[in-house]
């Protein structure tokens, strides 16, 4: 089954008191969204990005900087929820996705193990969700 990656990056930044979007934020020199895109490349067919309306641009910038261009097969705008982001999102998508895993893009540490246990979830339930134990 070919799975392609929806990473959102339409985030403010408020809540941390920024004024900047949060995924741009470097971590030891790399963007978050960065970060977060990568451990997919090895795993899914593609991505396609959602940013805001304003930062699509901004966002190309930092997905070719990085090597990701061809990984990131559209970088879109999010809508005024995040529902309506996913929306926008699911659009975008190559008409052979047949498996989504939608990720923040802020969440910048998520690794290959927890990507790969929602893939194998998906494929035995039909769905999954990431996550870890606190």
């Amino acid at each position: 089954m070919k799975a392609y990656a929806l990473i959102l990056g339409g985030g403010s930044g408020t809540r941390m008191g920024g004024d900047t979007n949060k995924v741009f934020m470097p971590i030891r020199g790399i963007p978050a969204i960065v970060r977060a895109t990568v451990p997919f490349t090895g795993i899914c067919a593609g991505a396609v990005i959602v940013a805001q309306l304003d930062e699509v641009e901004y966002m190309q910038t930092f997905i070719s900087q990085f090597g990701l261009a061809r990984f990131v097969t559209a970088i879109v705008a999010g809508g005024d929820t995040r529902q309506a982001s996913v929306a926008n999102g699911l659009k975008a998508l190559p008409e052979d996705a047949e498996i989504v895993l939608i990720h923040d893009g802020a969440r910048a540490f998520v690794t290959v193990e927890v990507i790969k246990r929602a893939l194998q979830s998906t494929a035995e339930h039909g769905s999954g969700v990431a996550s870890i134990a606190v």
